[in-house]
């Protein structure tokens, strides 16, 4: 396995109750991968620029190699690389599901980098449903597990779906 992606949840208030520490505000998501690189999807989101256009010469490269190609004229199209750290506030005072439960803004773009359109995403802690809900919102399928029984209630609410009975013959 191999690191591809390290993105920082800046939060508005931070968790925890301790005194003796900094405060934390932040949460990591880390996107992994196995194999070939140019095999691994990897649609890098993009969002629009700030400030005046750019007109540059740079060079290409190929990604992860190092390699230098031929001077290529820029083209600004309007977008920058997504920044790795995303500011996002928290669920707190919203009446989250979950008492962990991630902002859907904050989901996309992360899902958008790494699952293919129509692809498939799998969420081992589904809680809230956030990322069930950033899946369906960015045309990926998604899979939700959760142990705990109101939480798979309030998930499958949120995502205007019935409730599975498991128990019944």
């Amino acid at each position: 396995w191999k690191l591809s992606q390290d993105v920082v949840w800046r939060k508005n208030r931070g968790s925890g109750f301790t005194t003796d520490r900094f405060a934390r505000i932040h949460e990591h998501a880390l996107h992994w991968y196995r194999g070939d690189w140019s095999a691994v999807e990897h649609s890098t989101p993009r969002v629009p620029r700030t400030g005046p256009a750019k007109a540059v010469t740079r060079r290409s490269s190929s990604p992860h190699t190092g390699k230098i190609g031929n001077d290529v004229p820029y083209v600004d199209d309007g977008l920058r690389l997504t920044p790795s750290v995303l500011d996002h506030r928290n669920m707190q005072g919203t009446r989250p599901i979950n008492p962990t439960q991630k902002p859907v803004p904050l989901l996309e773009p992360l899902l958008t980098y790494g699952c293919p359109p129509g692809g498939t995403v799998l969420d081992l802690f589904a809680g809230s449903a956030s990322t069930l809900v950033a899946a369906k919102l960015t045309g990926r399928k998604a899979v939700g597990y959760e142990l705990r029984e109101e939480q798979c209630e309030s998930a499958a609410r949120r995502l205007a779906q019935d409730v599975l009975d498991f128990e019944a013959s």
